[in-house]
């Protein structure tokens, strides 16, 4: 999978949010989609203007955004904690959005309609399955917004 690829697994959920912003639009959300569906390749210049608010805390991490071990670092071990102490509109979000916003390691306990039943906690709850479609019923996947994004280890 490329790098891309696997960036925007993680940050194509939050078009959601930028939708709603106005920050870009159905035809932009659908080409970044099918990229990250089908692994195609994508200009890293429009993603870095696009994602903007990640990759200067990505840049933070390392100079060098585009490795998959960085990418990964920021989703998984940062990610929630900016959302946790209010980073940029984090500060205004009602407190369900910024649960669905984090990224988590779930378990997948159902499989119906293309949508993968995942459970954390006390709680259940479908996701979209695209990214992961060999995603197994007793599978650990990484969920953001409520997209699968990968298989855990």
């Amino acid at each position: 999978m490329r790098d891309e690829t696997y960036f925007l697994r993680y940050a194509y959920p939050c078009m959601f949010v930028m939708k709603q912003r106005g920050e870009v639009d159905d035809v932009l959300m659908e080409k970044v989609r099918a990229a990250a569906v089908k692994d195609e390749p994508v200009d890293r210049a429009l993603i870095e203007k696009v994602f903007f608010r990640a990759f200067r805390r990505i840049r933070e991490i390392s100079p060098d955004c585009w490795n998959k071990d960085v990418i990964r670092e920021y989703f998984i071990n940062r990610h929630n904690t900016l959302i946790d102490i209010g980073l940029d509109d984090y500060s205004k979000a009602p407190e369900t959005l910024k649960a669905l916003c984090k990224v988590r390691k779930v378990k997948v306990i159902g499989k119906k309609d293309g949508a993968l039943i995942v459970e954390y906690g006390h709680k259940r709850r479908p996701v979209n399955a695209d990214f992961v479609p060999e995603a197994e019923i007793g599978d650990y996947v990484i969920v953001h917004y409520g997209y699968a994004v990968e298989k855990a280890v």
